[in-house]
């Protein structure tokens, strides 16, 4: 879970926990590759957009590009919440897009079916509807 303000990281770790899922937070664009670069193992990324000297955008097509594993499942989670950052957010590499507050019914959905489509590549957003 990537996002600068803790207090979001906390909601979401809650969640995680009480589904029984571990996560890993970093508070900013930098750290969470670092951390993806040290740990292999990672099933998903949930990537705050709107984050101070680099930003989700900026970060996952980093990500895209560097990291070994390009069909990585990651989701947008944001506070704009218009069609053009949405667009923006799948143009830059991600896979999927909920807007703040989140719905977190919504989103367990949405991270199981990346993670139970994560052998077949890149699942499209239609899906999902």
């Amino acid at each position: 879970v990537v996002d600068d303000d803790v207090r979001n990281l906390f909601a979401l770790t809650t969640v995680f926990e009480r589904l029984s899922m571990n996560a890993i937070t970093a508070e900013s664009g930098k750290e969470a590759i670092a951390i993806l670069n040290e740990n292999p193992k990672i099933d998903m990324v949930l990537m705050d957009i709107m984050m101070p000297e680099m930003d989700g955008y900026e970060t996952t097509q980093k990500i895209r590009r560097e990291h070994k594993n390009s069909s990585l499942p990651i989701i947008a989670v944001t506070a704009h919440a218009n069609t053009d950052d949405k667009q923006r957010s799948l143009d830059a590499g991600c896979d999927h897009y909920l807007s703040k507050p989140v719905d977190f019914s919504f989103m367990t959905r949405t991270i199981r079916f990346y993670l139970d489509n994560s052998d077949t590549g890149r699942p499209p957003v239609s899906e999902l509807r």
